[in-house]
């Protein structure tokens, strides 16, 4: 018999039952948790939200982001390297198509569509790429090959998709 508490950000779990549930159940929940969490808007209030409101979205009027396509999103975020070309890629599929996060296959499928950036080489190296930009929390590992946008990224290429 085993009894635990866990909390991580505004969701909590409270278990007391047999040690299997550790060994089969719980990175699966830990897992599902994280995934709400990075989809899900922050909350009014919430620890981890610094300035205790949800900005434009708390009003029913979240910014409106022009529909750039990948190639666009990368002139505008001045691309360079392979990473940079990932989260404009990602911040395509996610900001500009609305999708909570973004599998490989997407992030792949996007990089190849700014054909004014794209290079062999980037696609070669995208697992590097990816653990490079996880480490560095400009996107964040949601599951198995899915990448979520941490805020203060999202934020920021927010600001630059919308500026321009």
């Amino acid at each position: 018999m085993i009894k635990f508490a866990l909390k991580n950000g505004p969701f909590s779990l409270d278990y007391e039952g047999d040690e299997s549930f550790l060994k089969n159940d719980l990175a699966k929940i830990l897992e599902a948790l994280n995934h709400l969490q990075l989809a899900s808007p922050p909350l009014i209030g919430h620890e981890g939200d610094a300035s205790g409101s949800r900005g434009a979205a708390e009003n029913g009027s979240a910014p409106q982001l022009p529909k750039h396509s990948t190639n666009t999103i990368a002139k505008l975020m001045n691309v360079t390297t392979g990473p940079d070309l990932i989260l404009a890629a990602v911040a395509k599929v996610i900001l500009v198509d609305g999708n909570d996060v973004a599998s490989r296959r997407e992030i792949t499928a996007e990089m190849k569509a700014a054909s004014s950036y794209y290079k062999k080489t980037y696609l070669n190296n995208l697992s590097a790429y990816l653990d490079t930009l996880t480490k560095a929390d400009r996107v964040r590992l949601v599951s198995q090959d899915t990448y979520g946008l941490p805020a203060k990224e999202r934020e920021r290429i927010e600001q630059i998709i919308c500026e321009q």
